[in-house]
């Protein structure tokens, strides 16, 4: 008996099998890990056939499964097939057979072993107490955000900065013209809103008005040619999800650092898999674009701020990340972001530069309900200035007919590297930066910043090593 379609209706879901047994399919997620164990174990009392049970169990966690047929010597050397499941883009173990379908029955059995098996290591045994979120962390909505908060003696101002929404990313082939937004995951495009924030921010610091200067955010430090952030400020990340890749695996084992799926994940093509594992020929032709848990966890160590405001500020980090719920394991989600870089790495980065360690909270929602599919490719931009919200099509990288801001005729994002590279040549001209305006293209201006092999080169051995 193998699952052979899912309807998936408005208000329920009917799973059919090739015997026309009906089996209950909720498509909202299962919310606790001992939850997901007793799935299994209802699945294994049914005596549901594995490729079956893995379907349901994918569509009861809310994410994607596919099998894929791999190359095997010692399958090869049977005259058998090899077939492996990838769960949310991470690889399992594979299963063999004489013909394609054994192949699969056995690689989902593997599977369900290999699921049980890390569900069983990191159910709790009690309900954590540090879970809570701190005071002032307490935070409402559904969209990421950024807020700035100001600290003045013993009371705290909160004020968001930045939004971003999205799920998706552009998947054609690569254009070079920088006028399109290629990744629309709501945590890259709350980061680029707020770079564009800290442009805004630039050009206030610039306008040398006494008023101005108070409300700026930044200040000349003596000994620096770049700005501070002025004391007391901290960025704060909301998340309305769990980010995806690494920090969304639940299949990890919370003891050895070293792990497969600790591995750099990419957006390629509309689905999630190892990076290692994309052709060459896919990376050089089409878009694709790291995971937010890898975008996260290099943004501890380089900064939020990106290469072309580093020619004008030292470089701002994440002081904390708030997520929803209480279900995801706290201990894999700070392991995948904080945890993946070596400290060791402080020693060889430039002295601006410095391996930071967000603190992770819970706030008291759990994550939103899947967003209507007519809306579901759409993302949302704005940050503290705007006058009105960005929509942005996420299939095309471009802003939409009925979107509230228009750049006139131009269907380009403000967030796209264009605009970014307009803000820059702005904040040059304003500081009398003509080194930086001879900078003809986005490429060079943050090409020059990098010294060596670069921060990123640095950072990036450190990832190889991992892996």
């Amino acid at each position: 008996m193998t699952l052979e379609k899912v309807r998936i209706a408005r208000d329920k879901a009917v799973c059919l099998t090739d015997s026309g047994t009906r089996l209950p399919a909720i498509t909202e997620p299962v919310k606790d890990v001992s939850d997901l164990i007793a799935l299994l174990n209802e699945f294994e009392e049914m005596s549901l056939n594995p490729v079956s049970a893995l379907y349901l169990f994918c569509q009861r966690k809310g994410c994607s499964l596919h099998f894929q047929e791999v190359a095997n010597s010692e399958a090869a050397a049977t005259s058998r097939y090899s077939v492996r499941a990838i769960v949310d883009g991470f690889e399992f173990k594979e299963g063999m057979g004489f013909s394609k379908k054994e192949a699969k029955y056995n690689s989902a059995k593997i599977t369900l072993k290999q699921l049980r098996q890390q569900l069983q290591k990191i159910a709790p045994k009690a309900a954590p107490d540090d879970t809570k979120p701190t005071a002032g962390a307490r935070v409402t909505g559904r969209k990421p955000y950024v807020l700035s908060v100001t600290e003045d003696g013993n009371s705290e101002q909160y004020e968001v900065v930045a939004l971003g929404t999205g799920e998706t990313c552009y998947s054609s082939w690569i254009r070079f013209d920088g006028r399109l937004l290629h990744d629309c995951h709501a945590a890259v495009v709350v980061r680029r809103a707020l770079q564009r924030y800290l442009f805004k921010q630039l050009l206030l610091f610039c306008n040398n008005n006494p008023v101005g200067l108070e409300k700026c955010i930044f200040y000349k430090s003596s000994g620096s040619d770049l700005l501070s952030l002025k004391k007391n400020i901290f960025f704060h990340l909301y998340l309305s999800k769990v980010p995806k890749g690494a920090a969304q695996s639940i299949l990890m084992d919370p003891v050895p650092y070293r792990n497969p799926e600790m591995r750099l994940h990419i957006h390629s093509k509309g689905s999630i898999m190892p990076a290692a594992s994309c052709r060459p020929s896919v990376t050089a032709t089409h878009v694709c674009c790291m995971t937010a848990s890898d975008k996260l966890s290099r943004w501890m160590v380089l900064g939020v701020q990106g290469a072309l405001l580093s020619h004008f500020i030292k470089p701002l980090y994440i002081t904390s990340i708030v997520l929803p719920g209480q279900f995801h394991p706290m201990q894999i989600v700070t392991k995948a972001i904080n945890q993946r870089v070596d400290e060791s790495l402080n020693e060889k980065l430039p002295n601006v530069f410095t391996a930071v360690r967000a603190h992770f909270s819970h706030c008291g929602e759990g994550e939103p309900k899947e967003s209507d599919p007519l809306y579901e490719k759409l993302s949302i931009n704005w940050c503290r200035g705007d006058n009105a919200v960005e929509i942005v099509d996420g299939m095309t990288g471009e802003i939409t007919k009925d979107s509230p801001f228009k750049n006139g005729v131009h269907t380009a994002s403000r967030l796209c590297k264009a605009a970014k590279l307009y803000s820059f040549r702005r904040v040059a001209k304003e500081m009398n930066r003509q080194d930086l305006l001879d900078l003809s293209t986005c490429h060079e201006a943050k090409l020059t910043p990098k010294k060596d092999k670069g921060e990123k080169g640095i950072q990036n051995d450190q990832y190889a090593r991992s892996l």
